[in-house]
């Protein structure tokens, strides 16, 4: 045997001993993957609220995918996609469309030095048969990671958090229903004043101002006297969906007991609020609610209160408020005054 046979019989040995080190490394990878996909599934099935459960999916995510950004989705039964999570900041979320591709894939971008390609993972129900989609996930991944690996993971990945992400939709809705007042849709007391809390230790931090306004309906007792209790509820609701209506998103709307609510709204000046204030109270006004054949006609009355102008701790703000609020009511009702 010539050198020139030696030498191809070595080259060939050599290609063999590298794509069965490749072929063994991947092995190592995808078992390690496997691994740790499991650990976090188990981790997930053992978690007794969101809040122990969200840190570990996050764990989770950037040591399978070293991922540290990802939005969360859930998918109702009226095919309704809600944000159940988001990690990092997203300038543009990923659209969501009425219907995903069943399989994980990798979104490059045109011009990957400009934006972080996104993968996505669809997530299904874990019956037996008929599996639905009932969540995405999106998470930013490394430019330089390999696409065919982060589709694997992926598969994997989708179907160890079907069941997880049943647990975690029914953690949200048990926290929400603990925070919401059912009737109005609004905050109830003591999450409003959590809310509260952290907007003046933000104030005092970064000197902003904000303000507190509290509304009572006139008369409510005759409503429900008068045309009962039903009636009261519809009425409450009605106001709640009009509060809602009337502010931004970042202002936060409570139901603080009763027939009374409050408002939060940070970062705002007591001129403009109470011009927001007052065209609430004349929507109310104008406002016919109907309660079977009967339409109600209903006024509120409003205080105002304003940070730091009139309180420097959440106590003094609801006294204030609420002071402006007993005004309005000795002055004639149907008003909005300031503390």
């Amino acid at each position: 045997m010539d050198l020139d046979d030696e030498k191809k019989r070595f080259d060939q040995l050599k290609s063999r001993h590298a794509a069965l080190k490749k072929s063994v490394l991947d092995e190592e990878r995808e078992e390690t993957r496997s691994f740790l996909i499991y650990g976090l599934a188990k981790g997930l099935a053992e978690a007794l609220s969101w809040a122990d459960m969200a840190p570990k999916l996050t764990s989770g995510i950037q040591k399978v995918f070293g991922a540290h950004e990802f939005l969360l989705y859930s998918l109702d039964p009226e095919k309704r996609w809600n944000l159940l999570h988001r990690r990092g900041s997203w300038a543009k979320e990923p659209p969501i469309l009425d219907a995903f591709p069943t399989s994980p894939l990798l979104i490059r971008p045109p011009h990957t030095d400009e934006v972080i390609p996104v993968l996505f993972i669809p997530i299904f129900s874990s019956e037996v048969s008929g599996s639905e989609m009932n969540g995405a996930l999106f998470m930013k991944v490394h430019p330089d990671k390999n696409e065919n690996d982060l589709v694997l993971a992926g598969g994997e990945f989708g179907d160890e958090l079907g069941m997880a992400l049943n647990k975690a939709i029914l953690f949200s809705q048990m926290e929400l229903h603990s925070r919401v007042d059912g009737l109005t849709g609004l905050l109830r007391r003591q999450p409003f004043m959590d809310r509260l809390a952290e907007e003046m230790k933000k104030a005092k931090a970064f000197q902003t101002q904000f303000c507190v306004l509290m509304l009572d309906i006139d008369h409510f007792k005759n409503v429900n006297d008068s045309h009962g209790h039903a009636a009261g509820d519809i009425v409450l609701s009605r106001i709640g969906q009009l509060l809602r209506e009337a502010f931004y998103e970042t202002d936060v709307a409570g139901r603080y007991g009763g027939e009374e609510f409050i408002v939060l709204l940070p970062r705002a000046q007591l001129d403009g609020v109470m011009r927001k204030a007052e065209g609430l109270r004349r929507r109310i006004e104008s406002e016919s609610i109907s309660c079977g054949f009967t339409q109600l006609k209903i006024t509120v009355s409003i205080g105002v209160a304003h940070f730091p102008s009139h309180g420097t701790t959440s106590e003094e703000m609801i006294a204030r408020a609420d002071q402006a609020l007993y005004w309005a009511k000795e002055r004639g009702r149907n008003r909005v005054i300031s503390s």
